[in-house]
């Protein structure tokens, strides 16, 4: 099994919608991740990735309001009808899967509750009938309990997990994730940061979104656990060149990209390595 590469719009390479999607796929991208700005801009940005040659196995939907699904505010209404609009936009459009939040994690949230529940498997049915999927991304420590209990209850084919590597090791790099939801898994968010180093609240200017293999996060743990779960789809990377660390700013955009195609090329090829070892019952140590 050889998995592709991707990468995601908010590489910020470009002003240009357009411009942008022509750049990754120069850069030897086969895949691109797609952040929602609207149904009329998705569907238009689909269709010209598309058009480019480039496949779109996953569209982040808008997850500002993603909260109201637990608590009966005026925003929850409004916030289901623009998810569901967004589902079957996408299924209709040959997205495979829509990545959404548990909970809006700048923000606290009240407890999970049934009625979360219940408005997560009304999105996950929309999904089922346009035929796409929903995979549920792993935030802060604020909001995993949303992100466990919708895992726990709603037991769906074409509900899993979004595995995001900057996340995971900035908030709980304790928890083996890929190891408890590896079955489950649909889709990653591939990007790397300094860690918490010692905070024991980070806060989102510390999730650098770096390229991989420039911070401290240990790829090759991440590597195995991707290897040892279901995983076929792309190595979706999430790296932004406009950091303020590193020096991606100076960087050309072509540059930044190429960069950016080789560190997706290295790390596939690990997983790859890893799950050669697996089946064959050996070992790359570690």
């Amino acid at each position: 099994m050889i998995l592709e590469t991707g990468m995601t719009t908010k590489a910020k390479c470009s002003s240009s919608g357009r411009r942008t999607l022509e750049k990754i796929h120069r850069a030897d991208f086969e895949n691109v991740m797609l952040n929602q700005t609207g149904d009329r801009n998705l569907k238009r940005f689909i269709t010209v990735a598309q058009e480019i040659g480039l496949k779109v196995p996953f569209v982040h939907m808008d997850c500002t309001d993603i909260s109201s699904i637990w608590t009966p505010d005026e925003k929850q209404q409004p916030f289901m009808e623009y998810a569901k609009s967004t589902i079957e936009l996408c299924g209709d459009n040959g997205v495979g899967t829509v990545i959404v939040h548990p909970s809006y994690a700048k923000l606290e949230c009240c407890p999970p509750n049934a009625m979360g529940i219940d408005n997560m498997a009304q999105l996950v049915r929309t999904a089922e009938k346009a035929g796409t999927r929903i995979a549920l991304e792993n935030m802060d420590t604020t909001s995993f309990p949303h992100f466990e209990t919708l895992l726990e209850k709603i037991d769906a084919p074409n509900f899993g997990f979004c595995f995001d590597s900057g996340h995971w090791n900035l908030h709980m790099p304790e928890k083996d994730l890929l190891g408890t939801y590896g079955a489950r898994l649909m889709a990653v968010h591939i990007h790397d940061n300094l860690g918490a180093q010692g905070n024991p609240n980070p806060t989102w200017q510390d999730d650098l979104h770096l390229l991989a293999f420039d911070g401290v996060i240990d790829f090759d743990k991440v590597a195995k656990g991707i290897a040892q779960s279901s995983y076929d789809g792309p190595v979706m990377l999430e790296s932004h060149r406009s950091t303020k660390f590193g020096d991606y700013v100076d960087l050309r955009p072509k540059y930044f990209l190429d960069a950016a195609h080789n560190r997706a090329m290295k790390l596939t090829k690990m997983i790859q390595q890893h799950r050669q070892c697996f089946l064959s019952g050996g070992s790359l140590g570690k």
